[in-house]
């Protein structure tokens, strides 16, 4: 099975701001497509919280496996194990928030890819959860940038902390790295 994530953030000066008050800080109509048509057909792994912001519900055309201390599926090996026994459509999983499951799997360099959305904020963004810089050293050490679809001077409709507005959108798209092993 295929192992993903897929995610936006938004830029500040030392963090990258993922969430506000169990809402994504940041998105656009662009962003939503491309989370649709990625994961159509997956299971997507998510954190408790993350599942409450989306209506304690599937997403139609997914299969939803939430990882909560207080249940039998309390860590990502274990909804890893879910996934592969329940199957998919496609033979992908998407691991889609939060943060820590997020962060587990680029530290163990689970993901075969990684599509981001990063959002450039503006002065300040108000968010309540967050990436540390430590994010990046995650990406440049088992990942490796596959195609952008747009640059930093990009401007499109998007919304930030419920404010609509024109801005900078970025779509990366990373794979993890390929390690060759030489033989004696």
């Amino acid at each position: 099975m295929r192992i993903n994530t897929i995610f936006s953030v938004t830029v500040m000066p030392k963090v990258y701001a993922f969430g506000n008050k169990g809402d994504l800080v940041s998105r656009s109509k662009k962003d939503l497509q491309q989370f649709k048509e990625k994961t159509l057909g997956s299971i997507l792994i998510m954190g408790r919280k993350t599942y409450e912001s989306m209506g304690s519900k599937d997403l139609p055309g997914r299969k939803s496996i939430v990882v909560s201390s207080k249940s039998e599926i309390n860590s990502l090996d274990k909804a890893l194990e879910e996934a592969k026994r329940i199957g998919s459509d496609n033979n992908t999983c998407f691991v889609i928030g939060g943060v820590s499951l997020i962060s587990e799997g680029m530290k163990r360099n689970l993901f075969n890819d990684i599509y981001l959305t990063m959002f450039l904020g503006s002065q300040y963004v108000a968010y309540d959860v967050a990436f540390g810089r430590e994010f990046l050293d995650y990406l440049e050490s088992g990942y490796e940038p596959m195609h952008k679809d747009a640059d930093l001077s990009n401007s499109e409709e998007r919304t930030i902390n419920g404010i609509e507005g024109e801005g900078s959108v970025n779509y990366l798209h990373f794979s993890k790295k390929v390690t060759l092993s030489s033989s004696s």
